[in-house]
């Protein structure tokens, strides 16, 4: 009898705790409801994707093979809804449940920028592409050839860049869509002035670098032996009264100077014997070095005129009258004659 009114004393006692432990889970409930999901979209919503600004049939994923290839723009919905985009969980959370259309905007999360060049090049390219995140500014190294200077950029969308002519680099600002830019470069231009100093021939010429020039140059009387001195490592000669300035690479000032040459002169010197008579030229005449003397004999009548000179006359010419006229070519030295008259009958 006392061993059954334990066991029923032990029942009793179990049935109350557990009655005790249930009351205390149900009480826990109450002060701590199960919050519902936040990010649980609207069923009346209804939702249109765009990928960069075009129409696309279903929201991007914006992670391939552990690479986030696009980026969460911007939304708009209609009715006055507003929401919130989870960048991470990577979804929409309208503010209310109601009746709306919600466009969802994604872009890219980097662009390709193609750069090439005319007469220039692109370093540290692949094949003239780069990748450049989106908003980010590109910078990018573009040299031209030697001999060229920038002319211009020209972009893909009338997208804006800038070159830097003395870094030589090319910044686009913030990148916002796939891209090409062409920069183009020109061959230089220089000037050549020429001074000639005791001469003729001062001028200004233009020429392509690399190109060459050539001027024709000439002394003034009693000046002769050139010399050539060109600015900017320029190198200029002059042959037969012409300057040349071969292969120009730069900006030049060449300066051709004529020496003063001492004025050498000659005496041309007739001896005249009876029954002549000089017509043109005189009996004793000084002949400038390198110049031509000239004198005409006319013999009386019934005479001709006979000569002996140290230097053959270059030419005789006899006139219908019996002038004779002689003519000594590139005097360089004294020239000594004797005229005779001899009859002729």
């Amino acid at each position: 009898m006392k061993k059954i009114l334990i066991i029923f004393l032990s029942i009793c006692f179990l049935l109350t705790a557990s009655a005790s432990i249930v009351g205390i889970i149900e009480h826990n409930k109450k002060d701590n409801p199960v919050e519902k999901p936040t990010n649980t979209p609207s069923k009346l919503v209804k939702y249109e994707y765009y990928f960069e600004n075009e129409k696309i049939d279903e929201m991007p994923n914006n992670n391939v093979n552990g690479e986030v290839k696009y980026i969460f723009a911007k939304y708009t919905c209609t009715n006055n809804l507003t929401g919130t985009f989870d960048t991470n969980l990577w979804i929409f959370t309208p503010s209310e449940d109601k009746e709306a259309v919600c466009s969802l905007y994604f872009v890219k999360s980097q662009y390709e920028v193609t750069i090439t060049a005319t007469n220039g090049i692109v370093q540290n390219d692949d094949n003239g592409k780069f990748v450049v995140p989106r908003e980010n500014e590109g910078s990018f190294s573009v040299i031209p050839n030697e001999g060229y200077k920038y002319k211009n950029v020209v972009c893909s969308n009338k997208n804006k860049a800038l070159y830097d002519i003395s870094s030589k680099t090319l910044t686009i600002d913030s990148v916002m869509e796939d891209m090409a830019c062409k920069v183009n470069f020109e061959i230089k231009k220089f000037k050549a002035k020429i001074n000639v100093i005791n001469g003729t021939g001062t001028t200004t010429e233009i020429q392509k670098y690399g190109g060459d020039i050539s001027v024709i140059v000439k002394a003034k009387d009693g000046y002769e032996k050139p010399t050539v001195k060109c600015t900017n490592n320029q190198n200029g000669s002059i042959r037969n009264n012409t300057l040349n300035i071969y292969k120009i690479t730069d900006n030049t000032t060449c300066t051709v100077t004529y020496k003063k040459i001492p004025i050498v002169t000659h005496v041309l010197k007739i001896k005249l014997g009876n029954n002549l008579n000089i017509v043109a030229g005189t009996l004793t005449q000084k002949i400038k070095n390198g110049t031509d003397g000239k004198i005409s004999i006319k013999p009386d009548d019934g005479y001709s005129v006979l000569i002996s000179c140290n230097v053959k006359p270059s030419s005789t010419v006899i006139d219908e009258d019996g002038t004779v006229n002689y003519t000594f070519l590139n005097v360089t030295k004294d020239i000594t004659c004797n005229a005779s008259a001899t009859q002729t009958n």
